[in-house]
């Protein structure tokens, strides 16, 4: 491996170590304000909560009925619904980064018989 080579490979495992580590904390922590939420509202309403699922599926259903009939606010909806899951795609994206890391790890974890060996293009298979 050239310098160059070996200095890309350590930025793609920086930034991708970062980048899984940091769409892994904002996942935690949506998941987290989300329980509050509903531990808040269950405190707060108590066994009367229950009563509010009816009304939530029948909010549910009014929404599907205007994303239905209304392909233009579908497709706003849908785009804001991307927008909300953008750390996990900083997850899916740090991932990315370092696959090339787990693959050598694990090719080197395949021991002397070869099974998963890369060859020298890079490719894996059969050895050349």
């Amino acid at each position: 491996m050239t310098a160059q080579q070996l200095k890309t490979n350590a930025l793609n495992n920086t930034l991708g170590a970062a980048l899984l580590l940091f769409g892994a904390l904002l996942s935690c922590a949506r998941l987290a304000t989300a329980t509050e939420h509903v531990s808040g509202m269950w405190n707060l309403y108590g066994a009367e909560a229950l009563g509010m699922l009816p009304a939530t599926g029948l909010a549910a259903a009014r929404v599907l009925q205007s994303l239905t009939l209304d392909p233009a606010g579908a497709a706003s909806v849908a785009l804001q619904f991307l927008l909300s899951c953008w750390p996990v795609a900083a997850i899916f994206l740090g991932a990315i980064l370092l696959r090339r890391n787990f693959a050598q790890a694990l090719t080197m974890q395949s021991g002397p018989s070869g099974d998963a060996r890369e060859n020298s293009s890079g490719l894996r298979g059969e050895r050349s």
